[in-house]
């Protein structure tokens, strides 16, 4: 391996090509391989006492909020060893840290929690985390953080700062990071694929969930044994337990997600998303999303299986119940199974007689919102019509089994 001595400003590696010596404290290795002509200095990371540190070979893992910090930092392009170009760093502490993540053969280890990391300063955060040093605290909610960084970053939450703009969308993002992720939904780029399956994914973290549905893996509730497929929702769930929920300051109505809060404080602000072409408004931009898809006819979701398209993720999740015949919603009146919860829901109010949906205009009342749309056609003359036959239906499903019928088709 090329050894970089510390202090060595603007050094030639090619120099040192052929030059390997022991490892003493003061040098920093660097990647054999590695080609740059001139390169930040290196500045040595102080050794703290208190980490009791020592080198060991193995992979690195960090914790939730230095991974956090992680992907907010600069990083070296290349993916081959061999052709990497290494980027120029605003300190050279950093670059320190970065020529670390190249060569992964030592690490530090916590000696009482066996974590990994591959330089000092790392350990001394993780150690930092075990003796409850939180040396900056939001004055807002009170959440403490280990460097000063990550509390700005965090401040952004609160004051809704989103300095970080798309050039081609505009949309606004409070980190580089989460622009450099949204950048991927233009360009199509997806560079984590499945090994299993080879899907392909823009983002790691979803990877990381999509691995669970072949491993079945799971996060646990230990308090009422729920299981989810991702870290978020487990942690929405637990603060149903713990309390420690988003609260309404205007009516003290709790939510467990923060983005729940949001979206709910729009109907006390009445600030709303409108839809250019209809004007009718939602209270989220997803929704408004989904809505203008009814316009676009955009349908990005196909089932592999048929190849029908569809305009939102759920639907087409729901759609391949039909294909595998999964039913695993039960009512334990009936023992009678659904495929969508939605619909053991709704035939629920069969058993108890529960009418939520008024029609405004005969005050008809109904078990289900689809079943007062259906109703709502007989007064305003609004039907689906087969074009061949000129027959009218109150809903589409109906329309569509006609023509299925028409055509000779057997249903699902």
């Amino acid at each position: 391996m090329i050894i970089h001595p510390s202090g060595f400003e603007n050094c030639d590696l090619k120099k040192f090509e052929n030059h390997r010596v022991d490892i003493p404290s003061t040098l920093v290795v660097v990647p054999e391989g590695a080609r740059r002509n001139k390169v930040d200095s290196i500045e040595k990371v102080t050794d703290l006492e208190e980490s009791k540190m020592q080198p060991v070979s193995g992979s690195t893992s960090f914790t939730d909020e230095f991974n956090e910090f992680l992907a907010t930092t600069e990083t070296c392009e290349g993916n081959d060893l061999h052709e990497t170009r290494l980027k120029n760093f605003s300190e050279k502490q950093k670059l320190a840290v970065h020529m670390g993540s190249h060569t992964a053969k030592e690490s530090y280890e916590c000696v009482k929690y066996k974590q990994n990391f591959n330089d000092k300063s790392n350990l001394n955060w993780y150690m930092k985390a075990h003796k409850g040093e939180k040396l900056r605290q939001c004055v807002e909610c009170k959440k403490s953080f280990y460097n000063k960084s990550n509390l700005n970053r965090h401040m952004r939450v609160h004051s809704g700062r989103k300095p970080y703009e798309c050039e081609l969308c505009k949309k606004k993002f409070s980190t580089k990071w989460s622009l450099s992720q949204h950048l991927r939904s233009h360009n199509g780029e997806k560079p984590h694929e499945c090994e299993l399956c080879q899907k392909k994914f823009s983002r790691k973290i979803s990877l990381s969930v999509h691995i669970r549905k072949h491993t079945g893996e799971k996060y646990e509730c230990k308090e009422c044994k729920k299981k989810y497929s991702s870290k978020s929702a487990w942690t929405a769930h637990m603060r149903t337990h713990t309390g420690e929920l988003y609260e309404c300051k205007e009516c003290k109505k709790k939510f467990s997600w923060k983005s729940a809060l949001t979206t709910h404080m729009r109907t006390h602000t009445g600030e709303l998303y409108e839809c250019k072409e209809c004007k009718k408004k939602y209270f989220s931009k997803s929704s408004l999303t989904l809505h203008i898809r009814t316009h676009s006819g955009e349908k990005p979701y196909e089932c592999e299986l048929c190849q029908k398209k569809f305009p939102q993720k759920l639907s087409l999740t729901m759609h391949m119940t039909i294909h595998n015949r999964e039913k695993p919603h039960e009512c334990k009146l009936c023992q009678k199974k659904f495929s969508q919860k939605a619909h053991l829901t709704v035939h629920m109010r069969t058993h108890t007689g529960e009418k939520l949906y008024e029609c405004k205009e005969c005050k008809q009342k109904f078990s289900s919102t689809s079943a007062r749309t259906a109703h709502m056609k007989t007064h305003t003359g609004e039907f689906y019509e087969c074009k061949e036959c000129k027959k009218k239906f109150s809903w589409k499903s109906g329309l569509t089994e006609h023509i299925r019928t028409q055509n000779g088709e057997k249903t699902l």
